[in-house]
């Protein structure tokens, strides 16, 4: 997700330049800026992808690490009646 942020952040401004009038002129005029834009573009893309799957797995995360928690709770709870039926 960190480094979908700065790849992000990084492509911004030349997505930008390449979405403006000057860019798009310059896109026609010159074959190498057409497909500079088009590797920006995608770069972006990939790096949107890249947070949307950190930010799933983050989500993921956070719910595991509440069940686990719970999960660790029922278990001392219950073994403590245990013992408490024990004595």
């Amino acid at each position: 997700m960190a480094a979908g942020f700065f790849i992000n952040s990084y492509t911004q401004d030349n997505v930008s330049q390449c979405g403006e009038w000057y860019g798009q002129l310059g896109q026609m005029l010159d074959p190498e800026t057409s497909q500079s834009c088009q590797n920006v573009s995608m770069m972006q893309a990939a790096s949107q992808a890249g947070i949307i799957v950190g930010v799933i797995l983050a989500v993921i995360g956070i719910v595991c690490l509440g069940v686990g928690l719970t999960r660790s709770k029922d278990k001392q709870s219950s073994s403590q009646k245990l013992e408490r039926n024990n004595e």
